[in-house]
């Protein structure tokens, strides 16, 4: 008999149920029984070193550039207080979903994704809910790509030609390039991308950080003028971290791709402490460098010279790497929806109409990205409305749904104020967020920087 009591081992064979979320779904395609983060990830065949590696790569991304921006909001202490206890809840989350997927695939129901998980614990209700939250997460890491991609060749590009004021063009550009490739039918060469994308943040964080070791010393006055601690300005603060921290989306792909399952528990400990170490250091480090001439964007803080310069392109180039693995998930969510499948096609050539609506997005990406006016409120808002609910809300009540005999006062209790601090601190930042939005967007002056 296996063994229901929520401890992390690795599954057994799981036998194919009616609903099943795993496919890809543009016609033609040979691996059907494969996600875009399966392509990404692999399938049972990752080792430990690589393990770690798809972690890291999940929560080191754009996030981390608008959290020293971040940190100047709320003060460098309540920065590292904050992103400590949301690193420490993630983790927790996480590994609530790997035991609830666990417990269903020992019962031998499908439940490898997040959508199959609330499947089965809250129905087609759940299933809709979480796969609206990942679409709308997955959409707005696209715009956010977009408009980081859009200034930093706009800033840079004025710098060395004096042609400006072309941020609008450089990002329909990079969305129409992108259409080509996410319409393909096979997306197993993405992973390889994202190789170079990964490479490419890790060099320009390195940038940044001796950039900003370099400025505090040539200016230590500013050191003095910090902000320790400002608990009111926690709306300007907590969607951010949660964008930073977000991986609930992906931990399953993440755990099915392991030959040691049965490890996740302890990478998950290890690689949260260095992760949560790394983006409170940077947090603290480039907002001690910069000061209050910190940007939204923690690259236009950097000086204009080649090095700099170079970081900022191939970071550029990385995210556009990365943008079909942000995208192609939502094309997966929406594309086996009732609604999609009911659009008539064409009998010759079936795979128009999924063309045709990929396009749409990705252009409809780079329009809205250009009339966004602020990166840092942006990624607050995104955070702190599709986000939050993925991380602090849906893992619990998934727990007490696949766990009703474990339920103790303790864990219910702890559940209840989990639930109801990311609700409050969603709630509050969204609101915030998205008031602050529409007041810099009716400006005249639509600079992501200001």
């Amino acid at each position: 008999m296996p063994d229901f009591d929520g401890g992390i081992q690795s599954p057994g064979k799981v036998q194919n149920s009616s609903f099943d979320a795993n496919n890809i779904f543009t016609e033609g395609n040979n691996e059907l029984n494969m996600t875009i983060h399966d392509m990404e990830f692999g399938r049972r065949n990752v080792g430990i070193l690589g393990t770690c590696f798809n972690v890291f790569k999940c929560f080191i991304g754009i996030g981390l550039l608008a959290i020293p921006s971040a940190f100047s909001e709320i003060g460098f202490v309540g920065g590292s207080i904050g992103i400590i206890l949301i690193g420490v809840l993630n983790y927790y989350t996480m590994m609530l979903q790997i035991k609830c997927k666990l417990r269903y695939q020992n019962k031998n129901v499908n439940a490898e994704t997040y959508s199959d998980l609330a499947y089965q614990t809250h129905g087609r209700l759940g299933k809709l809910v979480v796969d609206l939250s990942l679409y709308t997460s997955q959409i707005g890491c696209c715009v956010a790509y977009l408009l980081f991609v859009g200034k930093q060749f706009e800033q840079v590009i004025c710098y060395e030609s004096n042609v400006c004021e072309k941020k609008s063009m450089y990002i329909m550009l990079a969305a129409l390039a992108l259409v080509p490739v996410c319409c393909l039918r096979t997306f197993k060469f993405i992973s390889y991308m994202s190789g170079f994308a990964n490479a490419s943040i890790v060099f320009a964080i390195c940038i940044i950080v001796a950039d900003s070791v370099q400025n505090a010393q040539e200016n230590p006055e500013q050191l003095e003028q910090l902000n320790y601690f400002k608990p009111w300005n926690l709306p300007m603060f907590f969607g951010i971290a949660v964008f930073a921290f977000e991986g609930n989306g992906v931990i399953q792909s993440i755990h099915n791709s392991m030959k040691e399952p049965e490890e996740i528990d302890k990478i998950l400990k290890v690689l949260m402490a260095v992760i949560i170490s790394i983006v409170a250091s940077v947090g603290t480090i480039a907002y001690a460098g910069y000061g209050s001439k910190i940007l939204d964007m923690v690259t236009l803080n950097l000086p204009h010279t080649g090095v700099t310069m170079f970081a900022r392109l191939m970071y550029s180039i990385g995210l556009l790497c990365s943008y079909p693995l942000q995208a192609m998930p939502a094309f997966e969510i929406s594309e086996k929806t009732r609604v999609f499948e009911k659009i008539p096609s064409s009998i010759n050539y079936p795979r128009v109409k999924s063309i045709i609506y990929r396009t749409m997005v990705v252009l409809m990406t780079g329009v809205f990205s250009i009339f966004v006016p602020r990166f840092g409120l942006f990624l607050n808002f995104s955070g702190a409305f599709s986000m939050t609910f993925l991380a602090f809300i849906m893992p619990p009540l998934m727990y007490n749904s696949a766990f009703p005999e474990k339920l103790v006062p303790k864990i219910k209790w702890g559940h209840r104020i989990l639930m109801g601090f990311g609700t409050i601190c969603g709630g509050i930042s969204a609101w915030y967020s998205a008031i602050e939005l529409i007041r810099a967007y009716t400006k005249t002056d639509y600079n992501v920087a200001d």
